[in-house]
């Protein structure tokens, strides 16, 4: 009974964390024929900024993010340099981030480690183009589709201003490799590219306790947050052309996201 008991108490302690909603900002940059353009993004996740290991110096944390953007509409300027064509196309991102790491702390709860992860984002594209043009038409409507690994180092550290404020700050910076398809245009292509983000954040818990079960003394918290992060994503030598004119173009995609966000936790 003892040992069912300590591995509940694990598994709940191994669960704990916080839920978040965001909203902010979405930015597009290149990698379909030259696009430039930001609208407004909303996310959910689920976050551990820190959680020791069996009352070790050990630690791990985790953000698992869903972003749903606005429609970003741009009028293509690659294109447009190249013929009298005014073509808008929207552009709307949804999708997972997962980031998951394992580090030691250095001084207090403030430590260094290895992060790992796999982004999954989506961009579904829409041509507006009432030209007349055959290929525009057909490509009216095509999704991005984006996957990819990640492995870097990370920081993470917290700084507590009395028993019931902390502060705290992560970031990491990451090699990532995946894939880029997109059915309709008959791309799939390997690629590889960086994976930054940095955020920080400001922790209340408005009353502590104690919980004795046997031979263990539990400590459960429940805390609010208010915080703000920021991700960039960029994959190398896209050649992709959404505009239907078989363009042979090549640049980076660079995706980002800035949101403020609201969370509420809890932890044992």
């Amino acid at each position: 009974m003892k040992k069912l008991l300590a591995l509940g108490l694990i598994s709940a302690s191994l669960m704990a964390g916080e839920i978040q909603f965001g909203k902010g900002d979405f930015s597009l940059n290149g990698g379909f024929v030259g696009v430039n353009g930001s609208t407004d993004v909303t996310s959910f996740s689920i976050f551990e900024q820190h959680k020791e290991l069996f009352s070790s110096k050990w630690f791990y944390n985790y953000d698992i993010t869903w972003y749903d953007s606005d429609d970003l509409n741009d009028k293509q300027s690659t294109l447009n340099q190249l013929q009298p064509v005014v073509n808008t196309t929207a552009y709307k991102l949804e999708g997972l981030d997962v980031n998951l790491a394992i580090g030691r702390d250095v001084i207090k709860k403030s430590g260094i480690g290895l992060a790992l992860g796999v982004t999954l984002p989506w961009i579904d594209s829409e041509n507006n183009s009432d030209n007349g043009d055959d290929a525009q038409e057909t490509l009216k409507k095509t999704k991005t589709e984006i996957m990819t690994y990640k492995v870097g180092p990370m920081i993470a550290m917290r700084k507590s201003f009395n028993e019931y404020i902390m502060g705290y700050a992560n970031a990491t910076y990451a090699y990532q490799t995946g894939n880029i398809k997109n059915k309709e245009l008959d791309v799939d292509q390997n690629v590889d590219g960086t994976y930054f983000n940095y955020g920080f954040g400001i922790r209340f818990q408005p009353f502590k306790t104690e919980k004795k079960l046997g031979f263990v003394t539990l400590k459960p918290k429940l805390y609010f947050t208010l915080g703000y992060k920021y991700n960039k994503w960029v994959v190398k030598d896209v050649s992709l052309d959404v505009s239907g004119k078989g363009l042979n173009y090549k640049s980076d995609l660079n995706l980002e996201t800035s949101v403020a966000y609201l969370g509420v936790g809890y932890s044992f």
